[in-house]
């Protein structure tokens, strides 16, 4: 009886030095790559092997990357949620976020992974590159003249994320992906012109599954 519980401690700890150092790392290397192309007339979203397109007037002016709630997933410490009961209450868990339990939670789940935008670059035709390593939400980032092409990963996606483009003219493109609704989708002016099934893509969310098994194990 002595030994195990040293013992025990020692396979938890080693399991935490594997979670933190090997399995994270691997989940975050495969975040789900997007590309949008703008052309003098086009606006065009490559991801999860298919693409979505619309049309715009004007000349690009700027991207927004799109706010959430850092609270809002798919499934909180209070048993509600943003998928099925959409019973989830914004308000209450900003209250309790800095709690010390909801922390431990928070990071047994990994929520502060989910719907990270990262390495992000941006290049058109009159400006030098751009690389926004961390872009954040609500961060507006000005595009110059077109053709524009903007790459950027999404880690583990989650919830609704999404990009919305302006133009000069005044239109507004939103591209999102939900993977809980299994939806890519563009909007024109909040009308939606484009929509494909989502995700296609393997690997991103079956090292997430790993990720949260050993997770629930070392819990």
């Amino acid at each position: 009886m002595r030994n195990f519980i040293p013992g025990t401690l020692i396979i938890l700890l080693l399991m935490l030095l594997v979670l933190t150092t090997i399995v994270d790392p691997l989940v975050y290397r495969l975040a789900f790559p997007i590309q949008i192309t703008i052309s003098s007339t086009t606006f065009s979203v490559h991801a999860d092997n298919q693409t979505l397109a619309t049309t715009y007037a004007g000349s690009p002016k700027n991207l927004v990357i799109n706010v959430q709630p850092s609270v809002l997933h798919e499934y909180q410490i209070d048993g509600t949620d943003s998928t099925n009961t959409n019973t989830i209450d914004i308000p209450y868990l900003e209250s309790i976020s800095n709690w010390w339990y909801y922390r431990f939670y928070a990071w047994m789940r990994n929520l502060d992974g989910t719907n990270i935008w990262r390495d992000m670059s941006i290049q058109c035709s009159s400006s030098n590159r751009q690389t926004i390593s961390s872009p954040f939400g609500g961060e507006m980032i000005p595009l110059s003249a077109a053709p524009c092409t903007i790459r950027a990963s999404l880690q583990m996606p989650e919830t609704t994320a999404g990009l919305t483009f302006r133009s000069s003219n005044g239109d507004i493109i939103t591209f999102s992906l939900n993977r809980n609704d299994h939806q890519m989708k563009v909007l024109h002016n909040g009308v939606e012109v484009a929509e494909s099934y989502f995700p296609a893509t393997i690997a991103p969310f079956a090292a997430r599954v790993i990720d949260f098994i050993i997770r629930t194990v070392v819990w």
